[in-house]
């Protein structure tokens, strides 16, 4: 951080600023919401990579974390973090060695799988590493994206497990992330217990051979949100209700006031009035785009505005000059489109009160894909 300031204002532009009590009541929320429905919580670490908030959500009365890697899973036992599940299928004979190192290091390791191969890999690293890993068992519950389907072969997966001594299931996992696609909140509530009644129909099926199972894991920010519509579920895993994004912005989940995470952005170009260009490019607000809203992020002061495009290091503003005036050196927040991409892009993250700087926080898992 060039010469150290103490506030916003010396803060060089783009960069991201995580605001400490926005996240700090986000996080205790949604553990209290969580816990009165009485659902445990695993939240996904893959949308700040850091130890920093992962270790805050586990005193807040988080079960355990998720991660979407081996990797993040190694970086987070490093820092201390002794309950994790890997959501992700464990593939390969390096993958299978890093397995074997990780789980001594554990308290508490489970692994998701979604094919036989996967199961296999993880029940060959458990028996070399000398004890039981936990698994569950991902269901593909409308997202497509290569878990089991809910039907026969399942069951033959299951059983499989059953037979290896070194690996034991105890959940099924699934994850609905098309319920953020409808504009009503009824509509987004019916597609996520859709999501979960597949999740029932899997373990009812399993009963009925004998493989009983406690846990039903579900995925998804807006799935925790929706938690009290949602009976039968056990486990959520939460990811970007931690910073905030326009994905549970638009439809109203939350207000931009509980969105901690945001760009600072400089007006370098003033080329006629409605049109500014920002600094805040795609390499800081990533390029994803949002169900419900045009443009690429949500500017706070400004939340009529609308960011056009994006290149790499510039971000195109449109927005009503009769309503506001911009000049060039003007500064602005806004909340991305997609959270989880953001902390990736940076090796810290600006923690601030207010106008004051109180820290930073290291995204520890930066770049670890694997």
């Amino acid at each position: 951080m060039p010469d150290h300031p103490t506030t916003l204002d010396g803060l060089l532009t783009p960069e991201v600023i995580v605001r400490r009590d926005i996240l700090n009541a986000t996080i205790d929320r949604m553990e209290r919401r969580l816990a009165d429905a009485g659902v445990a919580h695993r939240p996904h670490i893959k949308t700040h990579k850091s130890a920093d908030i992962a270790l805050r959500q586990q005193q807040a009365g988080a079960r355990g974390i998720t991660t979407s890697s081996i990797g993040e899973a190694e970086v987070m036992a490093d820092h201390g973090l002794k309950d994790i599940l890997i959501a992700y299928p464990i593939i390969g004979e390096r993958n299978r060695r890093r397995l074997v190192a990780l789980a001594p290091r554990l308290d508490r390791l489970i692994v998701s799988i979604n094919s036989l191969e996967a199961l296999e890999n993880v029940a060959a690293a458990a028996a070399e590493a000398g004890r039981v890993i936990e698994l569950y068992l991902e269901i593909d519950v409308g997202i497509h994206r290569g878990e089991l389907p809910p039907d026969e072969r399942v069951l033959a997966v299951a059983r499989r497990a059953v037979d290896l001594a070194s690996v034991r299931i105890s959940g099924l996992q699934g994850y609905a992330g098309q319920c953020y696609a409808p504009a009503s909140r009824e509509a987004r509530i019916a597609v996520a217990r859709e999501a979960l009644e597949t999740l029932k129909s899997v373990r009812t099926l399993l009963a009925e051979a004998g493989i009983v199972v406690d846990t039903l894991s579900i995925g998804s920010s807006m799935e925790a949100l929706m938690i009290e519509a949602l009976p039968g579920a056990t486990e959520v895993r939460a990811g970007n209700y931690v910073l905030g994004d326009r994905g549970i912005l638009d439809v109203g989940e939350v207000t931009p006031a509980q969105c901690a995470q945001r760009v600072l952005t400089t007006v370098i170009a003033q080329q006629e009035p409605g049109y500014a260009i920002l600094d805040a490019g795609s390499k800081t607000l990533t390029s994803d785009g949002t169900k419900h809203g045009e443009g690429h992020g949500h500017v706070v002061s400004m939340p009529d505005a609308t960011i056009t495009h994006l290149n790499e290091e510039h971000g195109f503003l449109r927005y009503d000059p009769s309503l506001h005036r911009l000049a060039i050196g003007d500064r602005l927040e806004i909340i991305p489109n997609h959270c989880c991409v953001v902390p990736n892009l940076k090796d810290r993250l600006v923690l601030c009160e207010g106008d004051d700087i109180v820290g930073e926080i290291t995204v520890h898992a930066r770049g670890i894909c694997y």
